[in-house]
């Protein structure tokens, strides 16, 4: 059995692979820190992006905590199946908080909402979006 922090680290070094693929100097943040889990650049310096990754050997629903004041960052990559063949959603916060569900006191992002086309595996989408 993985540990949880080893599972996020395959996931935030997969996250870094793919943001690299598109262009973007990539840096990943200390690890269990509020905020960003990393941060990219595009070369030019013209823009400046902030991701959260969360990495999980199936899928599943994503924790958000008691409020969804903390879904924040340019960018929410989700990354399914880490360790066999990954899958990856990108998403915005809205679109995140979008799929957000309260059971318990806890909010989830449903895995059958954020499974989309727009979503799946759409890294381009990163670089085709301006941010404000």
């Amino acid at each position: 059995m993985t540990s949880k922090q080893i599972t996020g680290n395959a996931g935030m070094y997969y996250a870094c692979y793919q943001l690299s693929r598109l262009g973007l100097n990539v840096m990943p943040t200390a690890r269990n820190a509020k905020g960003a889990d990393v941060i990219a650049y595009t070369l030019d310096h013209a823009r400046f992006l902030t991701f959260q990754v969360k990495a999980m050997t199936k899928s599943t629903n994503i924790q958000l905590g008691k409020s969804l004041d903390g879904v924040g960052c340019d960018w929410w990559i989700v990354i399914a199946n880490v360790y066999a063949e990954p899958t990856a959603f990108i998403m915005t916060p809205d679109e995140v908080r979008a799929t957000a569900r309260l059971y318990d006191g806890q909010y989830w992002a449903q895995f059958k909402q954020f499974d989309t086309p727009l979503t799946r595996n759409a890294w381009p989408r990163i670089v085709a979006t301006p941010t404000a």
